[in-house]
């Protein structure tokens, strides 16, 4: 029994990187840790080992052991299982050769469902990489009830071709949410827009893709709950978007016959922004002479890789009477700085992939961001115009 213990200590040690002696092991035990079942991206840890002066070393998820000490802190955590292990060193250089383990497993936060007769939209661009790895947001698209999904552009990388939505957006995004309930918008990466119309016809509910004799661009309107929502087609460019002519007489055409007070409107490219893009200043015009005149209650983006929410906004700033800005860039693909903050915006983040989920009403909304990483949110409600 002595040589097994030896060899266990040499073992253990083997197994840290330190060196072994054959002298009594330290005995590790953790104190506290997460739930085992929990939504938290944190996990923090309190140990302690069986002699006075002991050091400890750390292993989170597999990961070479580190020197640590308690309490012992992890931010950020993806959603799924994880293994926590933690073994005590004493002064001789004796590792513990049965390290203390910690098992948990993060939740996706799933909020309420809405109230008897609301809806849920989700909503996000900028969203999927032509890589193996679904986009961070697939899981919380997955696990978030809803009723709609709106996907703000860019959809897939680089050039929205065929083969990748088939072999990348169709297995990720598109095994998340059916497409029965996906309600997109091009962007400038899907430039050629083969790719794209080919992804989406005859799979989503309304047609993404409808043949405009007046315009080479996609628009089209459709109804969740008591809000009519229209998508349209901003542009090809990497830098500004617009509306074509006869894309904003065709809004405004829709705008006047609609038959619900609140209505919500979707593109590309943000008038309002900052960051590695800027605003498209010639959308002032489609805003002054049709959104605002119209009463459109929102206005989402996406173009911006992260989170920007403005206030209530007429054409070139902030309106009591506005229409509020939220762009939501955050679906994947990567995150980029939000930038010195512009007038009128009043929550801005870089930190998180995820999801803005609308909680929509009669007369209003509730706004909140869901994270798939990090732990940056933001909520509030509003009152349509």
């Amino acid at each position: 029994m002595r040589k097994l213990g030896v060899l266990l200590t040499l073992y253990g040690a083997a197994l840290l990187g330190l060196p072994g002696v054959a002298a009594a092991a330290p005995e590790t035990t953790i104190d506290s840790g997460p739930p085992a079942l929990t939504t938290s991206t944190t996990a923090t840890f309190a140990f302690h080992s069986s002699g006075p002066r002991h050091t400890f070393r750390c292993s989170l998820d597999g990961a070479i052991f580190a020197a640590c000490t308690t309490p012992k802190t992890y931010t950020g955590l993806a959603v799924g299982e994880h293994t926590f292990r933690v073994a005590a060193v004493n002064g001789k250089g004796v590792v513990d050769p049965t390290p203390a383990s910690y098992a948990w497993t993060i939740q996706a936060q799933v909020p309420p469902p809405p109230p008897a007769g609301g809806a849920v939209v989700l909503a996000a661009g900028d969203i999927q990489n032509p890589v193996a790895t679904c986009a961070a947001t697939t899981q919380l698209l997955r696990d978030t009830p809803h009723d709609a999904v709106i996907a703000i552009g860019d959809l897939q990388y680089e050039a929205g071709s065929a083969a990748n939505f088939a072999s990348f957006f169709r297995p990720c995004w598109g095994a998340a949410a059916p497409y029965a309930k996906l309600f997109p918008a091009p962007g400038n990466h899907e430039s050629t827009k083969g790719g794209y119309c080919g992804e989406m016809s005859g799979r989503t509910a309304v047609d993404a893709c409808p043949i405009t004799p007046d315009s080479a661009r996609q628009r089209y309107e459709w109804r969740v709950g008591a809000w009519t929502f229209y998508s349209l087609d901003s542009g090809t460019s990497d830098s500004t978007g617009d509306l074509t002519a006869a894309d904003k007489a065709w809004l405004d055409q829709r705008l006047a016959a609609s038959a619900t007070r609140c209505q919500g409107v979707y593109w590309h490219h943000p008038r309002f922004a900052s960051g590695d893009h800027g605003p498209s200043t010639a959308l002032a015009d489609d805003w002054a002479d049709v959104l605002m005149p119209r009463r459109v209650d929102l206005v989402l983006n996406g173009h911006n890789h992260n989170y920007q929410r403005f206030a209530r906004m007429g054409p070139n700033g902030p309106d009591p009477n506005g229409i509020r800005q939220i762009i939501v860039g955050t679906g994947g693909r990567d995150l980029r700085t939000v930038g010195t903050a512009p007038s009128g915006r009043e929550a801005a983040s870089s930190e998180s992939f995820g999801l803005l989920r609308l909680d929509l009403r009669a007369d209003g909304y509730d706004w909140r961001f869901l994270p798939a990483t990090g732990t940056f949110t933001d909520s509030g409600s509003e009152t349509c115009r």
